[in-house]
């Protein structure tokens, strides 16, 4: 079975362009399926005719269950489940088995969390924490205010931000590729240039990254999180703030402003409206609030 797993996963990878981050997670979806299935006496499926030795749809409904010993939340069976849907069609689809015993199968329902957003109040007191520091400003100031500033200003995500390169620093435009290679442009306001700018003036590396340590290293997403969470405890009086948590702000105050949902979309890089959608249970307060400040008989 590994065999076709592996076919999957290059399809993922080469064809449907996922990142590696992706990957793995499918992957360790998977294994967990191949586990399953190797328990189960599913061992010796053959690659030329593996359609009499697969699972069929009972078998795979008691999958369900194989995964409730590992103690996983709703959320992260329905992704697992999701994951083996995924793979049984691409199975169809390549003509490996006939038919799909996952097309009945259903994954628990999960109430979905709304994305974490900081109010335009607590936006503004973290840019005012940013300048206060200018008079003895080290590295770490500069860096991490740069990176604040396109966070907020694009809404891009944190992997996006790792790979922007140093000659992209001199537009107000930018054509970033996301998820699934699909490529967008996002805007760098007045204040984002003027930290790039600020940044870049004390920076020494001449590695074509924008965003470097101090010794030249190309930062990773985990490296971004542990710096803005180290300035936050040096220099700011907010609590713990997550660096995704600035995209989140992005779509919500665009929408409470006005814009369309349909321009957050895009500007976001997200495939589906349906995405996009969550962030107007976020704006619902301020909807709200324009009725009651508008509408004649509120």
């Amino acid at each position: 079975m590994n065999f076709f797993v592996d076919q999957f996963l290059q399809y993922l990878q080469v064809e449907r362009g996922y990142s590696s981050h992706t990957i793995v997670a499918y992957s360790n979806d998977l294994n967990r399926f191949v586990q399953y299935c190797e328990e189960n006496g599913f061992t010796k499926i053959p690659h030329d005719n593996p359609a009499n030795s697969w699972p069929d749809a009972h078998n795979i409904r008691q999958f369900l269950y194989f995964l409730a010993d590992f103690h996983l939340s709703k959320r992260s069976i329905a992704r697992n489940i999701a994951t083996v849907k995924s793979f049984h069609k691409f199975l169809v689809r390549k003509k490996i088995l006939q038919a799909d015993p996952t097309r009945l199968l259903q994954a628990p329902k999960y109430s979905k969390s709304l994305p974490s957003a900081l109010s335009e109040d607590r936006m503004q007191t973290l840019f005012e924490d940013l300048l206060k520091v200018k008079s003895d400003a080290t590295y770490m100031d500069y860096l991490v205010a740069a990176i604040l500033e396109v966070l907020y200003s694009t809404g891009m995500r944190i992997a996006e931000l790792c790979s922007l390169q140093k000659e992209q620093a001199q537009a107000s435009q930018l054509r970033i590729i996301g998820k699934r290679q699909k490529e967008r442009i996002v805007f760098l306001g007045k204040s984002s240039q003027e930290a790039i700018k600020n940044y870049l003036s004390v920076r020494q590396s001449n590695h074509t990254a924008l965003f470097v340590s101090e010794r030249g290293i190309i930062l990773s997403p985990r490296s971004v999180r542990y710096w803005i969470h180290k300035w936050i405890m040096l220099r700011s009086n907010m609590e713990k703030i997550h660096p995704h948590q600035f995209r989140h702000s992005f779509a919500t105050h665009l929408l409470n402003k006005g814009c369309s949902l349909r321009a957050v979309q895009e500007m976001l890089g997200h495939a589906s409206l349906s995405t996009t959608q969550i962030y107007i249970h976020l704006s619902r307060k301020k909807l709200q609030d324009v009725y009651h400040q508008y509408h004649p008989h509120h």
